[in-house]
């Protein structure tokens, strides 16, 4: 298993993590508090769960599990940089999110934005990267002759 592999994989279980401890003091909240969360907690925990979790994990195992193209630009480096941009949207979105329906949301929301565009870029870039690894039956035959093999 690569190094950015086990970076996608580590990383999804570590906003798994996240997103349980968030939803338990969410839930904890609630109950001890009787009021309603605040949209923007749930909207944060939503997003740990489903892009951080979810989303990365698939991009890590689908990193992992479709075969390598030789001479592709998308190498190591550039999976290195969806990963990074995928993180550092996630973790602005984490830290400017609250913040963006109060007194302070002239500041939060240029921060949320940059953490959507962020967000986009990276998974672009990794769609991008993959989509010359998906090849069907006969292509990966006839790649196969053609080398020497089968």
């Amino acid at each position: 298993m690569s190094t950015m592999v086990r970076w996608f994989i580590k990383s999804a279980l570590a906003y798994l993590g996240a997103g349980f401890l968030l939803g338990g003091i969410l839930l904890t909240y609630k109950a001890l508090a009787h009021r309603a969360v605040p949209a923007q907690w749930v909207t944060i925990h939503v997003h740990l769960l489903l892009v951080g979790f979810m989303v990365q994990l698939v991009m890590g195992v689908g990193y992992w599990m479709f075969p390598r193209v030789r001479d592709h630009w998308f190498g190591e480096q550039w999976a290195a940089a969806s990963w990074a941009l995928l993180n550092l949207g996630l973790l602005l979105r984490f830290v400017s999110e609250p913040y963006l329906f109060g007194p302070w949301s002239g500041a939060a929301a240029p921060v949320t934005a940059v953490s959507a565009l962020l967000q986009v870029a990276a998974g672009l870039l990794f769609v991008a990267g993959m989509w010359p690894r998906i090849k069907g039956v006969l292509h990966q035959q006839a790649a196969s002759h053609k080398d020497g093999g089968g």
